[in-house]
């Protein structure tokens, strides 16, 4: 059994049937520090190996999966009410990431811990969005002028909303990547399917394949990997289970990255699934993406940073080469993010506005004192 044992488990879940005490304990904190006990809980319930948790710390993983669905009820009901909100203005709305997942009941849904919700408008719709939401309790997040207006001219989303009474977090989207990134395009090519949940009507989610796409944009042009594991482990689900609803889901996946100019971002999806996950993929449709896959030195840099970021944040499987890695993927998502002539003084502005309010925190004890 690897130090890696949660991979382990994950990618063959009848493992857990041999795992000793000390085992059982490593797995999980491992997963916990991943943020996929409850998805663990839920995939040993689903493969009847759940007798098999020691009764010491079973409790945990009932807990974690507990939390998840509060949060997955949490999240339907969050999204009848804004989709009301919305559709009072002529708004239709379209759920994205986690909550499309609670609202369409994937398997990936179960035991997976949700941040916030997401919403996506047409860009002409934000403004009358915004206010519509605000009537509804959905106040702006603290921001600093600098920041709001990076936000408003440069990113694919608005500042990040919080619900007054029930402190739930909304990132309402105008698209799905952001406008300095050289991939992005017409939100309204995106594929969209009515909503088919009872309690939320005139409302939609993306269609199966442009789902796996956001979730693959949204995780491959990141600069931060905190939920890196977990993110993968959806993309690793979600392409199961269409896969099993649709024997040609794949080469339909391929050829509407390549349609959209997402091959690169497809092409990673497809390739730490397979080697992360072992998730079944075959090779010949890799193989029709519009990408030069071959094996590479810049695809050795890539399979360094994303096989040392996609394990458990715990001891016991993070080294230098995992640092390293965090800190080679931060500056690849900032460069992703936006053009070298907006990056650099985008980052000469933001160290400085930190090295004055580093100044102005200094300087006031001295001047309570005088």
């Amino acid at each position: 059994m690897t130090s890696n044992i949660l991979i382990t488990v994950l990618t063959n879940i009848d493992a857990s049937k041999s795992l000793n005490d000390q085992q059982w304990g490593l797995l999980t904190n491992q997963a916990r520090s991943a943020k996929l006990l409850g998805r663990l809980y839920y995939l040993l319930r689903q493969s009847e190996n759940i007798s098999f948790i020691p009764q010491s710390i079973a409790w945990h993983y009932l807990a974690a999966f507990k939390v998840a669905e509060r949060q997955r009820r949490d999240a339907i009901r969050e999204a009848f009410e804004i989709s009301q909100a919305l559709i009072q203005k002529g708004i239709t709305p379209t759920f994205i990431k986690g909550s499309a997942y609670a609202i369409n009941g994937l398997p990936i849904t179960y035991g997976r811990l949700m941040s916030d919700i997401d919403v996506l408008v047409s860009k002409n719709e934000i403004s009358t969005a915004e206010s519509a939401l605000f009537a509804c309790g959905w106040l702006k997040t603290k921001m600093d002028n600098y920041d709001e207006k990076y936000y408003r001219q440069w990113m694919h989303e608005i500042p990040p909303l919080r619900q007054l009474a029930r402190q739930t977090v909304l990132d309402l989207h105008h698209n799905i990547l952001p406008l300095t990134n050289k991939h992005s395009f017409d939100a309204n090519m995106l594929s969209k399917e009515l909503v088919q949940h009872t309690a939320i009507k005139e409302s939609y989610t993306l269609s199966e394949i442009d789902m796996v796409i956001h979730s693959t944009v949204h995780l491959f042009t990141e600069s931060e990997f905190n939920n890196g594991l977990r993110d993968l482990s959806d993309l690793d689900m979600l392409i199961r289970h269409f896969s099993h609803e649709n024997d040609n889901f794949i080469n339909e996946l391929v050829a509407r990255a390549n349609q959209l100019g997402l091959a690169k971002y497809i092409w990673l999806s497809l390739r730490y699934t397979q080697l992360v996950f072992k998730t079944p993929i075959a090779d010949a449709s890799i193989r029709q993406l519009n990408y030069n896959s071959k094996i590479t030195i810049h695809t050795s840099s890539l399979d360094f940073c994303f096989l040392n970021i996609f394990k458990p944040d715990h001891k016991s499987c993070t080294d230098w080469k995992t640092n390293l890695a965090q800190l080679i993927l931060y500056w690849r998502g900032h460069f992703i993010r936006m053009p070298l002539k907006l990056l650099i003084p985008h980052l000469l502005k933001k160290s400085w506005m930190q090295i004055k309010d580093r100044f102005e925190k200094d300087k006031e004890p001295l001047d309570h004192m005088n």
